[in-house]
This record gives C-alpha cells, structure tokens and sequence, in this order.
C-alpha cells in the first residue's frame, strides 16, 4: 500500500490529494461492506489504491 500510495502521490503531485484518493477507497470498501453486510474486504481496498496508483 505505501508503494501505491507513494505512486499516487507522484502522479498527482500533492500528499493530500493522494490521502483523500486513499480515503475514497477506503470509504467504498466500508460502503460495500455494510450494503452486503460482510467483512470489510482489505484486498479490495489495496486494489483500489493501486488503480488510482496505475491509471491514466
């Protein structure tokens, strides 16, 4: 995750606007979790890092 973030940080050269993306996927995980009522899925969320990481 800190490799994503990092990453992130650099595509959108600012540390906040790359906590703010962290948190986003963070918030869609918790969202996911309780409209399916499952455990909080930490894979999903270190997925989603990563994409906003990755893509153009």
């Amino acid at each position: 995750i800190r490799q994503a973030v990092e990453l992130l940080t650099h595509r959108l050269d600012s540390l906040h606007d790359a906590h703010h993306a962290v948190m986003d996927c963070l918030g869609q995980m918790l969202w996911e979790s309780q409209r399916s009522g499952k455990a909080p899925d930490g894979r999903a969320y270190v997925a989603c890092v990563q994409r906003r990481a990755t893509q153009d």
